[in-house]
């Protein structure tokens, strides 16, 4: 079998490219014949440069041509896409159409739905555009740019509205999280092309390591991944806490607050006085493995609607249990008191009690781990995956044959 996949790279990794190259590698690991058709945000540096992605992020001609050129040469039999916002657009699904090869549409974020792509303004989840992108473009919803936020509202509006691009050009919708086909179903996706396909991982010891007595947080520094309310609920904590990743955004108002306490996220080393919250920074993907599996647990503090927590099932496929906020959609990986612990969501006082609790209750902790790894092997494994996409595939390319 022959699978295009298409993305657009952002300029900072993120779970959206940890899916993608682990389709890769899956696909390719069960004799596919894979090919990867990608632009990336780093080529966006002038002020002239968002001017003319303004125009073509609507519709691209340039990109038009050239994914002709690649369905020609490749002749895929399956073409799955996962990013194509600003420089991909939605053009390659017109060309895609016109040759009747199945389309899917992995949906990682909420970019179809809402002005932010995150469901989110002044830092709470809303659901205040209803569809209706223009709310949006007064409170600059996408990253805090006027531009930005127009362009998608433009491009929400001319492919949901008047061309009806994502009716009629995509065929299947990948989500990771039923909790979230609600949202979409709610502001126009269609049910009935909504496939369920959570994420998969390549990460995991094949048996249980010694623990090393530290909590472990991975992820971006940021108020939606709510790391304000973790350095909070560790002010009182004797313990130690290993933070793995990078401030996002460095004016923001949770990360000058978190300096008010004393707490540096900008170095990387002990960044607190007492010297028990440590920054590693970034980490190369092939070291994350010691990190999740010496760590007693992870925690994963999130404060907006998560289409899915990778983070949540690397550290599963690890051996080690998972500390959650009680969003909808990941409390349906994380089971309270059976591979982890949930806590109410941006309550820095519930998060400290049930941090004491993991470390109190290390007993209990063992037999979560357990439970995590083998909740991992049944839901997340790449052999399990593989099998399922497998079947989706031929199925979908029945249908096309058919039509």
């Amino acid at each position: 079998m022959k699978v295009l996949l298409v993305h657009n790279f952002y300029k900072n990794y993120g779970g959206e490219e940890t899916a993608v190259f682990n389709k890769i590698k899956l696909l390719e690991k069960n004799n596919c014949t894979v090919k990867l058709f990608s632009k990336k945000n780093d080529s966006i540096n002038s002020f002239l440069d968002k001017i003319i992605i303004f125009f073509t992020s609507i519709f691209s001609f340039k990109t038009a041509n050239e994914f002709k050129k690649i369905l020609r040469e490749f002749e895929p039999d399956v073409i799955e896409v996962h990013n194509i916002f600003p420089l991909i657009s939605p053009s390659i699904f017109f060309e895609a159409n016109k040759m009747n090869i199945p389309i899917f549409y992995y949906l990682h974020n909420y970019r179809f739905i809402c002005g932010s792509s995150l469901f989110k303004s002044d830092n709470k989840c809303c659901e205040n555009c209803k569809g209706n992108f223009f709310k949006s473009i007064i409170k600059r919803c996408y990253r805090n740019s006027i531009i930005g936020s127009i362009s998608l509202a433009i491009n929400n509006l001319t492919h949901k509205s008047l061309v009806k691009t994502w009716k009629n050009k995509i065929d299947y919708f990948f989500i990771m999280n039923k909790n979230n086909i609600k949202y979409y179903t709610k502001f126009g996706i269609d049910f009935n092309k909504i496939i369920y396909l959570p994420h998969f991982s390549f990460m995991g010891k094949t048996a249980k390591v010694k623990k090393e007595n530290y909590a472990l947080f991975v992820g971006e520094f940021s108020a939606k991944k709510g790391i304000h309310t973790l350095i909070k609920a560790f002010e009182n904590i004797d313990y130690k806490l290993k933070l793995i990743g990078k401030v996002k955004n460095k004016n923001s108002k949770e990360i000058k607050d978190l300096k008010n306490l004393k707490v540096n996220l900008i170095k990387t080393g002990y960044i607190n006085d007492k010297e028990n919250i440590e920054n590693i920074g970034f980490v190369d993907n092939k070291m994350m493995n010691e990190y999740y599996a010496k760590a007693n647990f992870t925690i994963f503090p999130s404060e907006w609607e998560e289409p899915f927590g990778y983070v949540i099932i690397e550290s599963f496929a690890n051996y080690t249990p998972v500390l959650a906020s009680d969003q909808p959609s990941i409390k349906r990986i994380v089971k309270n008191k059976f591979n982890g612990i949930i806590f109410e969501k941006g309550n820095h006082i519930s998060l400290a009690k049930n941090i004491q609790w993991m470390i109190d209750n290390n007993d209990k902790v063992n037999i979560m781990s357990l439970n995590a790894k083998k909740d991992f092997e049944e839901k997340f494994s790449p052999k399990n995956s593989f099998l399922v996409i497998e079947k989706i595939y031929n199925k979908a390319i029945m249908e096309k044959n058919l039509k």
